[in-house]
């Protein structure tokens, strides 16, 4: 596990990478509320009386701009109403452009911060299955990549801002009270005290709401992501009716626990207000005795006035946004497994490359089991496979076929025992340089929705240091680059076609409009799986590996497509070690030995 909390791996590089941009935001934050919540209460409030009794106007004489006392310009006291006027439009428009300068930088860091945070959690999240793989229900981990960045942007402002805000203002506010009247400052402060109190209170309640919440949410995403990923069967077997309601139900369930989430905010809303209104009547009454005493001057009163509106609403606003903040501080927490997941370290190894050479295999006491099971899947399995040898691994449904040949590739991490290639423990070589030699064409892969050249040569290297293929971007090209890309193409297209050709398997996309260059449709829809098939295999058989992993590759294909496709097999895969996990005995009599996967999966 690593030691990186979950705070600093949403934000912790992003400020500080932004520190420069993230302080320029807090101070002008910093400035603009105390000017907000102090002097132009001051100033309105001075304003106020002089308008109301014109007497305590005061009259200067003409004086030339060397005799004004520059302290004196900035006394309100000093001032004629008109200069009063003048001097309270001038601060008002410089806030105003403090404001306007503030939102410019929330827009300069929380575009950014977004940005930053969905790559972050997209490539982590790659990064860890890259080795620890497990299949994604898309719909779900959609909503919760947008669900996690939407509350932290938020968490994140809060703290930058509102917390900071909250706890400066405070400060000078209950100050200020203080220098006119000790009991004043008293009442807002216990104010401020009962309001966290309620906050405090409130706690539990907000969390086991946001998680109810939360969950009901989350179950939505997944009836959605189920309904849509089979959309074929749910058409087929007249089911839409049942898959709507089921979605309506738990909408519904969403719907009544947003309701109580909301209610438990609403009310501990409802309490601080009330809670900010007697506060607010109490320091009236208090500072109307005074007044009436001429202990309190008139123009401090209705500076408290004015000051107690706004910093009442301020302190009300920022309550509401406390409780949020936890709210949303939950559900960061509910994905707390998913974050924490991600957190951890990657296995690095040596990073070797050009290690695999003869193809050489060597299971070593290999014992798996997914996380969070103790039920095995393999145990105590000892297998070697010699270099250029061809084996067909056998077993039935489940005895852990396909799961041997992930661990093989590092898709998944090995409970205990080892896997070496040519000697070398398969950890301590690169990764994508495992994959490009040891190549394991999946029954279960999916198209892209692009021509079949594409879908053929997707992740086949173009030159003898990258690992993956790249379509050509001729906009990033000068002409000369793209006019060997362009070559390269057509040489690369020209053999495929010539390989499909030689084993008569060109003419089951026959039928296709644009033969080669047909897109294939969303997840190869609109490919028969005969063609389907075809070009997963063509793409494994491009790419030059020499351990070749081919699962059920005779799957969904016809008598003569089946021994066409044997024959491509045999001859493509000489002077390369082949593993074939199959049901179909057609290949068998081509294998050096085959291996019953049962017998030497020691499970009982």
């Amino acid at each position: 596990m690593t030691s990186q909390t979950i705070p600093g791996f949403l934000a912790g590089d992003f400020l500080k990478s932004n520190m420069s941009l993230i302080v320029i935001y807090a101070i002008l934050n910093l400035i603009i509320y105390p000017i907000n919540s102090i002097i132009m209460p001051k100033l309105y409030s001075s304003l106020i009386t002089r308008v109301s009794n014109p007497k305590s106007n005061p009259k200067h004489p003409s004086l030339s701009p060397n005799q004004v006392n520059l302290l004196q310009y900035f006394q309100t006291n000093q001032k004629t109403i008109p200069q009063l006027i003048y001097f309270i439009t001038i601060i008002a428009v410089i806030v105003a452009s403090l404001f306007r300068l503030k939102y410019y930088m929330y827009t300069l860091i929380f575009p950014k911060y977004k940005m930053w945070l969905r790559e972050r959690l997209f490539s982590s999240t790659l990064e860890q299955r890259n080795t620890d793989f497990e299949e994604q229900k898309v719909g779900k981990e959609i909503m919760r990549l947008e669900d996690i960045i939407f509350t932290s942007k938020e968490i994140f402002n809060f703290f930058i801002t509102g917390l900071s805000e909250l706890c400066l203002i405070s400060i000078l506010i209950i100050g200020y009270l203080y220098y006119l009247d000790k009991r004043i400052a008293f009442y807002a402060t216990i104010q401020i005290v009962v309001i966290g109190i309620c906050i405090y209170i409130g706690n539990k309640r907000i969390q086991e709401t946001t998680l109810s919440r939360v969950n009901s949410y989350y179950k939505i995403a997944d009836n959605i992501d189920n309904s849509f990923s089979n959309l074929s069967n749910v058409l087929i077997n007249n089911q839409t009716n049942q898959e709507v309601n089921k979605n309506y139900t738990s909408s519904e369930k969403y719907k009544d626990n947003s309701k109580s989430s909301n209610n438990v905010l609403n009310n501990l809303s409802i309490v601080i207000r009330i809670i900010t209104v007697i506060t607010f009547l109490v320091i009236l009454l208090h500072g109307y005795k005074l007044t009436q005493t001429h202990k309190l001057t008139t123009i401090n009163f209705t500076t408290i006035v004015i000051l107690l509106l706004h910093f009442q609403g301020y302190l009300y606003g920022q309550a509401w946004d406390i409780s949020s903040t936890i709210d949303r501080w939950v559900q960061i927490q509910y994905n707390k497994d998913y974050l924490e997941d991600l957190m951890q370290a990657t296995e690095k190894g040596k990073n070797l490359k050009n290690t695999i050479n003869k193809g050489k295999i060597e299971f070593k006491n290999i014992h798996f089991n997914y996380k969070k099971s103790n039920q095995p899947i393999i145990k105590n399995l000892n297998l070697t496979i010699e270099s250029n040898e061809k084996i067909a691994i056998l077993g039935k449904s489940g005895s852990g076929k396909s799961t041997l040949v992930k661990l093989l590739i590092r898709l998944y991490k090995l409970t205990k025992g080892e896997i070496l290639i040519d000697n070398t423990p398969i950890q301590d070589i690169n990764i994508q340089y495992l994959r490009h030699k040891v190549n394991y064409i999946n029954q279960n892969t999916l198209l892209f929705d692009e021509d079949i050249y594409y879908n053929i040569k997707y992740g086949n290297k173009t030159n003898k240091t990258n690992y993956q293929f790249t379509s050509p971007s001729p906009s990033k090209q000068t002409n000369q680059l793209e006019e060997q890309t362009n070559q390269l193409e057509e040489q690369t297209n020209k053999k495929i076609k010539n390989i499909l050709k030689k084993y008569d398997l060109l003419t089951i996309y026959d039928n296709l409009e644009k033969g080669l260059e047909t897109h294939a449709g969303p997840k190869g829809s609109k490919l028969s799986l005969g063609m389907q098939k075809v070009t997963i295999l063509m793409r494994g058989l491009m790419r030059d590996s020499k351990i070749m992993i081919f699962d059920e590759p005779l799957s969904g294909l016809d008598e003569k497509t089946r021994e066409k496709v044997i024959k491509m097999i045999v001859e493509e895969t000489k002077n390369k070690t082949v593993l074939i996990i199959t049901h179909d005995k057609e290949i068998i009599p081509y294998m050096d030995r085959t291996i019953e996967l049962n017998e030497i999966n020691k499970l009982n």
